[in-house]
Formats: C-alpha cells, structure tokens, sequence
C-alpha cells in the first residue's frame, strides 16, 4: 500500500534488487539447477540455483496446461502466467473482486509483472487470482497461495547474502549505479555521520482543522549544513528507538537489506493516506536491523535522512505494507496508503 508518490525513472535500489529478474524474466536461466523442494496445497515449490548460489525461489501452481507461477528473488515477489504477450504491455491482475492495472512483460516463456506487498497479502487471502491480458482471461484458485509465499519467502532468504559475492550487496544500489558508497556504518535518520544517533521524530502536517496550539520545543542544530526542510518535533519527549518484531509478509528477510552510509541529507516525505492506525515507520540500519521511529498517522509527515536510508512501513501484524522505501537524489518522497 505504499508507492512512490512521485513517478520514479530509475530509482537506485529497484535496479540492484530486480535487475536479476527484470532483465531475464522467470524462466529459469539456462546453465541453472532446479532443485524441487516441497508440494503444497497444488503449488510445486522449487529453488533454483546457479554457479552453487541460490538466484531465486519459485512456487508454481498448473491448471489445464497453465502455469501460475510467483518468484521470489530475495528483493521482490513477481507473478507470471505461461502466455505470450507482446513484450511490454498492459493488462489487468485480479483477486477476487477486486482488479488492479499492471505492466505484463514478456520473457519468451511467462507474462510476468511485480506483485507489490499490497497485492502479495491479497494474493495470500483470496480465493481466485485472474489474468487479464489482450483477450485472455485466465483464473486460478488461490487454495496454499499464502503458505507458498511463505515457503518461497524462506526460501529465497539467503539470497541477499549470495548476491553480495556477485556485487549485490545491502549497497547494491550505490553500486549498481556506478557508486562508491563509503564504507563506514550508515548514520541513523536525524543525525550526522560520528554523531551519537538519536530517534528523529516524525512531524504531521496541520490537518484542516486548526488544533489547539501546542507548545514546540525548537530542533536542536545538526553538526553538518542543516536541510532546507528541518523537521519540527512534538512537544512530547521522543522514547528511544525500540527493535522491530518479528518479520511479516511482504518484508526484507532480517539483516538483508540496509541502509548505505552517505553524508547527503534528505528531507523524507510520507503521505499518508491510510487510516490503519497500527502503521509505525522503521529505518533499516546498516546491518538491517529495523529501528523503530514513529507512529504513521494520516497527513503529511517528515523525518530528517541521509541519501540512501531505507524505510518499511509495518502493521499490527508486522506485515510491511509497501514493501522497501529506499532514499534516493531522486525521489524522497513516499505515500502510504
């Protein structure tokens, strides 16, 4: 449920997390071994491995001669149907009743697409999924599909750390973009490099009604250039960061993906447009640990970042909604709905 408010072109970690899969597609690359490790519920849960390294995680369910198939490259989740289709095009995903626009791509053998952690959690409760591309209509019962995306999600969890022998690193968007990031930890959101890290509370933007006014107590200066934007905390006294529970449906395996270290502040956007009011905002840090920042209410928030930082936002469930919200020179602004 959270997009990028703004259209990204290129952002830095959408190219490193599914270079792998956007450039290939799903079938499996020809010099690969596919290892088959489970049957559940109809779905056929399968690794498959390259070179002695796990690449990606498959669960495919077939019907009459169709494939349903979903991949997990240990960044993102993609699903696909063994149908042609010109090689980039529109069409339509549905689950149950309700219908979503997406973008098919065509590998020769599927016509696949991403399936944001919105539509991974629709996938993992619904009863039909159909594919609506050109002419075809295509459904297939969703009977297993939640224990299969948890199966691949197991599955695919050691592939971040595959991939950093490959240049695919918890940096891998510095690097993929012909960066050098530094190599110290990255600064925690709100303070500066060899700074003692504190928790950057996040600011509201004034609803329409007019509160009550609150006393403000001013930001304390930062050590480096202050951003354009400084962010205005509450009144209340911020508690320190608490860690992360447990990791959810649709969330980075712990310690795989990370913050890179970077001196570029940035002032980072949430519109909120959800009204769940269990959101809470986590910083990923340079080991991948979640950090606990703040509650996500409806409006317009902000919280002081560095180019680079990495964002989920989680639910009472501990369910990332959204997926991995990564800092860019290009784009530092997110919506939450």
């Amino acid at each position: 449920m959270i997009e990028m408010e703004m259209t990204m072109k290129r952002t830095l970690f959408r190219f490193a997390a599914a270079a792998v899969v956007m450039a290939v597609g799903l079938a499996a690359p020809a010099t690969a071994q596919v290892v088959h490790m489970a049957n559940i519920q109809g779905w056929n849960v399968s690794a498959v491995n390259k070179d002695g390294r796990r690449v990606r995680c498959i669960a495919v369910k077939t019907v009459a001669g169709r494939h349903f198939k979903l991949v997990n490259d240990g960044f993102e989740v993609f699903a696909g149907i063994n149908r042609s289709w010109r090689k980039e095009g529109p069409g339509t995903f549905q689950v149950d009743r309700a219908r979503t626009p997406v973008t098919y791509r065509f590998d020769g053998e599927y016509s696949y697409f991403r399936l944001n952690a919105n539509w991974q959690n629709r996938v993992a409760a619904g009863n039909t999924a159909t594919f609506l591309l050109g002419n075809a209509n295509i459904r297939f019962s969703l009977v297993g599909s939640r224990a299969a995306l948890q199966r691949i999600s197991q599955c695919a969890a050691p592939i971040p750390a595959n991939r950093a022998g490959s240049g695919f690193s918890g940096r891998a968007a510095a690097l993929a973009a012909g960066q050098n990031a530094p190599a110290q930890p990255a600064p925690q959101p709100g303070v500066q490099p060899g700074v003692q890290p504190t928790p950057q509370p996040i600011a509201p933007t004034p609803q329409p009604v007019t509160p009550a006014p609150m006393p403000v107590t001013p930001a304390p200066m930062p050590v480096a250039p202050a951003p354009t934007a400084p962010v205005t905390p509450p009144a209340t006294q911020p508690t320190m960061p608490t860690p992360a529970p447990s990791v959810g449906l649709g969330c980075p395996p712990m310690g795989t993906v990370a913050s890179f270290a970077s001196t570029e502040t940035a002032t980072v956007s949430f519109n909120v447009l959800s009204s769940d009011p269990s959101l809470t905002l986590y910083w990923l840090d340079s080991q991948g640990n979640m950090v606990q920042l703040g509650p996500l209410v409806a409006g317009m928030q902000t919280v002081q970042g560095h180019v680079g930082d990495v964002f989920v936002a989680r639910n009472a469930n501990g369910d990332c909604i959204g997926g991995i919200m990564r800092v860019t020179p290009q784009s530092a602004t997110f919506t939450v709905q």
